[in-house]
Protein backbone atom coordinates (compact mmCIF):
# COMPACT_ATOMS: atom_id res chain seq x y z
CA UNK A 1 0.00 0.00 0.00
CA UNK A 2 1.32 3.43 -0.93
CA UNK A 3 2.19 5.60 2.06
CA UNK A 4 0.18 8.84 2.05
CA UNK A 5 1.86 11.73 3.82
CA UNK A 6 -0.11 13.81 6.28
CA UNK A 7 0.04 17.59 5.89
CA UNK A 8 2.46 17.77 8.84
CA UNK A 9 4.72 15.08 7.38
CA UNK A 10 4.68 16.83 4.03
CA UNK A 11 5.61 20.14 5.64
CA UNK A 12 8.51 18.65 7.61
CA UNK A 13 9.79 16.62 4.67
CA UNK A 14 9.78 19.72 2.46
CA UNK A 15 11.77 21.60 5.10
CA UNK A 16 14.32 18.79 5.36
CA UNK A 17 14.70 18.57 1.57
CA UNK A 18 15.16 22.33 1.34
CA UNK A 19 17.70 22.45 4.17
CA UNK A 20 19.71 19.45 3.03
CA UNK A 21 19.74 20.60 -0.60
CA UNK A 22 21.49 23.79 0.41
CA UNK A 23 23.75 22.52 3.21
CA UNK A 24 24.56 18.85 2.39
CA UNK A 25 24.49 18.21 6.16
CA UNK A 26 22.08 15.88 8.01
CA UNK A 27 19.12 17.83 9.37
CA UNK A 28 18.10 17.60 13.02
CA UNK A 29 14.80 18.30 14.75
CA UNK A 30 16.14 21.26 16.73
CA UNK A 31 17.40 23.00 13.60
CA UNK A 32 13.98 22.59 12.00
CA UNK A 33 12.32 23.91 15.15
CA UNK A 34 14.49 27.04 15.33
CA UNK A 35 14.78 27.83 11.62
CA UNK A 36 11.46 26.92 10.03
CA UNK A 37 8.81 28.05 12.52
CA UNK A 38 6.81 24.85 12.25
CA UNK A 39 4.76 25.62 15.36
CA UNK A 40 5.38 22.24 16.99
CA UNK A 41 7.92 21.01 19.56
CA UNK A 42 11.25 19.35 18.71
CA UNK A 43 9.90 16.13 20.26
CA UNK A 44 6.92 16.16 17.90
CA UNK A 45 9.24 16.88 14.96
CA UNK A 46 11.41 13.91 15.96
CA UNK A 47 8.35 11.68 16.00
CA UNK A 48 7.38 12.77 12.49
CA UNK A 49 10.96 12.28 11.27
CA UNK A 50 10.92 8.73 12.65
CA UNK A 51 7.70 7.98 10.78
CA UNK A 52 9.18 9.41 7.56
CA UNK A 53 12.28 7.27 8.05
CA UNK A 54 10.20 4.13 8.46
CA UNK A 55 8.26 5.05 5.32
CA UNK A 56 11.49 5.32 3.31
CA UNK A 57 11.57 9.09 2.79
CA UNK A 58 14.48 9.79 5.16
CA UNK A 59 17.64 7.99 6.18
CA UNK A 60 19.92 8.42 9.18
CA UNK A 61 23.63 8.25 8.28
CA UNK A 62 24.72 7.86 11.91
CA UNK A 63 22.89 7.10 15.14
CA UNK A 64 23.57 10.54 16.58
CA UNK A 65 23.09 12.43 13.31
CA UNK A 66 20.06 14.08 11.82
CA UNK A 67 18.23 12.82 8.75
CA UNK A 68 18.83 13.17 5.02
CA UNK A 69 16.25 12.81 2.23
CA UNK A 70 16.25 9.60 0.21
CA UNK A 71 15.80 9.39 -3.54
CA UNK A 72 12.21 8.39 -2.79
CA UNK A 73 11.69 11.79 -1.17
CA UNK A 74 13.12 13.66 -4.14
CA UNK A 75 11.00 11.63 -6.54
CA UNK A 76 7.89 12.41 -4.50
CA UNK A 77 8.41 16.13 -4.96
CA UNK A 78 9.33 15.83 -8.64
CA UNK A 79 6.14 13.86 -9.38
CA UNK A 80 3.85 15.95 -7.19
CA UNK A 81 5.30 19.37 -7.96
CA UNK A 82 2.56 21.80 -8.79
CA UNK A 83 3.13 24.13 -11.71
CA UNK A 84 5.46 26.97 -10.77
CA UNK A 85 7.20 29.82 -12.50
CA UNK A 86 10.68 31.26 -12.08
CA UNK A 87 11.05 34.30 -9.85
CA UNK A 88 10.52 37.68 -11.48
CA UNK A 89 14.27 38.26 -11.50
CA UNK A 90 14.94 34.90 -13.14
CA UNK A 91 12.23 35.50 -15.72
CA UNK A 92 13.67 38.90 -16.63
CA UNK A 93 17.20 37.51 -16.85
CA UNK A 94 16.11 34.55 -18.99
CA UNK A 95 13.85 36.66 -21.21
CA UNK A 96 16.66 39.12 -21.88
CA UNK A 97 19.05 36.31 -22.77
CA UNK A 98 16.47 34.63 -25.01
CA UNK A 99 15.79 37.89 -26.82
CA UNK A 100 19.42 37.90 -27.92
CA UNK A 101 19.28 34.26 -29.03
CA UNK A 102 19.01 34.07 -32.82
CA UNK A 103 18.24 30.34 -33.03
CA UNK A 104 16.88 27.40 -31.06
CA UNK A 105 20.48 26.29 -30.62
CA UNK A 106 21.39 29.57 -28.93
CA UNK A 107 18.25 29.34 -26.78
CA UNK A 108 19.40 25.89 -25.65
CA UNK A 109 22.79 27.32 -24.73
CA UNK A 110 21.10 30.07 -22.71
CA UNK A 111 19.01 27.53 -20.80
CA UNK A 112 22.03 25.30 -20.15
CA UNK A 113 23.83 28.24 -18.55
CA UNK A 114 20.79 29.23 -16.49
CA UNK A 115 20.23 25.68 -15.25
CA UNK A 116 23.84 25.39 -14.10
CA UNK A 117 23.54 28.64 -12.16
CA UNK A 118 20.22 27.68 -10.56
CA UNK A 119 21.37 24.19 -9.54
CA UNK A 120 24.96 24.96 -8.60
CA UNK A 121 25.78 22.04 -10.90
CA UNK A 122 26.89 21.55 -14.50
CA UNK A 123 24.58 22.55 -17.33
CA UNK A 124 24.91 21.20 -20.84
CA UNK A 125 23.71 21.67 -24.39
CA UNK A 126 24.18 18.86 -26.90
CA UNK A 127 23.75 18.82 -30.66
CA UNK A 128 25.25 17.03 -33.65
CA UNK A 129 28.40 19.12 -33.35
CA UNK A 130 29.14 18.06 -29.80
CA UNK A 131 28.60 19.03 -26.18
CA UNK A 132 28.85 22.40 -24.53
CA UNK A 133 29.26 22.36 -20.75
CA UNK A 134 28.65 25.16 -18.28
CA UNK A 135 30.17 25.51 -14.79
CA UNK A 136 31.60 22.01 -14.79
CA UNK A 137 33.66 22.80 -11.70
CA UNK A 138 30.42 23.04 -9.72
CA UNK A 139 29.97 19.27 -9.92
CA UNK A 140 33.39 18.32 -8.65
CA UNK A 141 33.10 20.80 -5.81
CA UNK A 142 30.11 18.92 -4.38
CA UNK A 143 30.88 16.73 -1.33
CA UNK A 144 29.13 13.72 -2.88
CA UNK A 145 31.95 13.50 -5.43
CA UNK A 146 34.98 13.83 -3.13
CA UNK A 147 35.67 10.10 -3.53
CA UNK A 148 38.10 9.88 -6.50
CA UNK A 149 36.42 6.71 -7.76
CA UNK A 150 32.97 8.33 -7.84
CA UNK A 151 34.40 11.51 -9.37
CA UNK A 152 35.99 9.35 -12.07
CA UNK A 153 32.65 7.75 -12.88
CA UNK A 154 31.00 11.16 -13.17
CA UNK A 155 33.81 12.43 -15.40
CA UNK A 156 33.26 9.46 -17.71
CA UNK A 157 29.53 10.14 -17.86
CA UNK A 158 30.08 13.78 -18.72
CA UNK A 159 32.49 12.78 -21.49
CA UNK A 160 29.75 10.52 -22.90
CA UNK A 161 26.74 12.82 -22.48
CA UNK A 162 26.05 12.85 -26.21
CA UNK A 163 25.63 9.05 -26.15
CA UNK A 164 23.39 8.48 -23.14
CA UNK A 165 21.25 11.62 -22.80
CA UNK A 166 19.19 10.76 -25.94
CA UNK A 167 18.56 7.30 -24.43
CA UNK A 168 17.50 8.94 -21.15
CA UNK A 169 14.94 11.22 -22.79
CA UNK A 170 13.64 8.59 -25.19
CA UNK A 171 10.67 9.79 -27.21
CA UNK A 172 9.48 12.41 -24.73
CA UNK A 173 9.33 16.07 -25.65
CA UNK A 174 9.14 17.06 -22.00
CA UNK A 175 11.74 17.06 -19.24
CA UNK A 176 13.15 13.66 -18.28
CA UNK A 177 14.30 13.38 -14.66
CA UNK A 178 16.50 10.53 -13.42
CA UNK A 179 17.45 10.49 -9.75
CA UNK A 180 20.33 8.37 -8.47
CA UNK A 181 19.44 4.69 -8.61
CA UNK A 182 16.86 5.35 -11.33
CA UNK A 183 19.75 5.67 -13.80
CA UNK A 184 20.47 2.45 -15.69
CA UNK A 185 24.20 3.15 -15.90
CA UNK A 186 25.85 2.11 -12.62
CA UNK A 187 28.22 5.07 -12.90
CA UNK A 188 25.26 7.45 -12.57
CA UNK A 189 23.83 5.95 -9.40
CA UNK A 190 24.92 8.96 -7.32
CA UNK A 191 23.85 11.69 -9.70
CA UNK A 192 20.66 13.30 -10.91
CA UNK A 193 20.15 14.30 -14.52
CA UNK A 194 17.41 16.50 -15.96
CA UNK A 195 17.27 16.79 -19.74
CA UNK A 196 14.88 17.94 -22.46
CA UNK A 197 14.99 17.82 -26.26
CA UNK A 198 15.23 21.28 -27.79
CA UNK A 199 15.36 21.74 -31.54
CA UNK A 200 17.86 19.22 -32.90
CA UNK A 201 19.66 18.89 -29.58
CA UNK A 202 19.26 18.42 -25.85
CA UNK A 203 19.62 20.73 -22.88
CA UNK A 204 19.97 19.77 -19.26
CA UNK A 205 21.82 19.70 -15.97
CA UNK A 206 23.82 17.03 -14.11
CA UNK A 207 24.96 16.97 -10.48
CA UNK A 208 24.26 15.47 -7.08
CA UNK A 209 20.78 14.30 -6.11
CA UNK A 210 20.47 17.49 -4.01
CA UNK A 211 18.93 19.36 -6.93
CA UNK A 212 16.40 22.22 -6.55
CA UNK A 213 14.05 20.20 -8.76
CA UNK A 214 11.04 22.49 -8.64
CA UNK A 215 13.07 25.55 -9.62
CA UNK A 216 14.75 23.68 -12.46
CA UNK A 217 11.46 22.35 -13.79
CA UNK A 218 10.09 25.89 -13.83
CA UNK A 219 13.06 27.07 -15.92
CA UNK A 220 12.59 24.26 -18.45
CA UNK A 221 8.89 25.07 -18.70
CA UNK A 222 9.45 28.81 -19.07
CA UNK A 223 11.90 28.40 -21.97
CA UNK A 224 9.79 25.72 -23.67
CA UNK A 225 6.70 27.96 -23.56
CA UNK A 226 8.64 30.96 -24.87
CA UNK A 227 9.98 28.94 -27.78
CA UNK A 228 6.50 27.60 -28.58
CA UNK A 229 5.08 31.12 -28.53
CA UNK A 230 7.85 32.33 -30.83
CA UNK A 231 7.23 29.39 -33.18
CA UNK A 232 3.46 29.98 -33.21
CA UNK A 233 4.00 33.66 -33.79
Amino acid sequence: MKYILTSRENLILRAIVQEYSSSAHPVGSRLLWTRYGLGISPATIRGVMSALTEAGYLSQPHTSAGRVPTEQAYRLFVDSAEASTPSVGEQEKLAARLERAESTEEAGQVLGQQLSEAAGSAGFYLDRRGAQLYNLANVFGQPEFEDPRVAGYVAQLIDQLAEWVPKLTGQTKDVAVRIGQENDDFRARQVSVLAMPIGDGYVGVIGSTRMPYRKLMSLFTFVKERLEQHHDG
